[in-house]
């Protein structure tokens, strides 16, 4: 896995820097919200929708890749 600094929104449009994990074969210039396997926000792994927005089971708040 791969570890790379994002920034994401909550549906509130606050803004918050957290870890993306990549798969290991993703290349610096593929990275693409499409390639996230999850985020993690505040010690909890966060799993894309089909819609690409992250939920947190923990504070119900949505996040988007910006």
């Amino acid at each position: 896995m791969k570890f790379f600094e994002i920034i994401v929104k909550d549906q509130f449009n606050k803004i918050y820097y957290v870890i993306a994990t990549y798969e290991d074969n993703i290349s610096i210039n593929t990275k693409t919200p499409t390639n996230i396997c999850f985020l993690t926000i505040k010690n909890e792994d966060i799993k894309p929708s089909f819609d690409l927005l992250f939920k947190s089971k923990f504070s119900g708040k949505i996040y988007r890749v910006i």
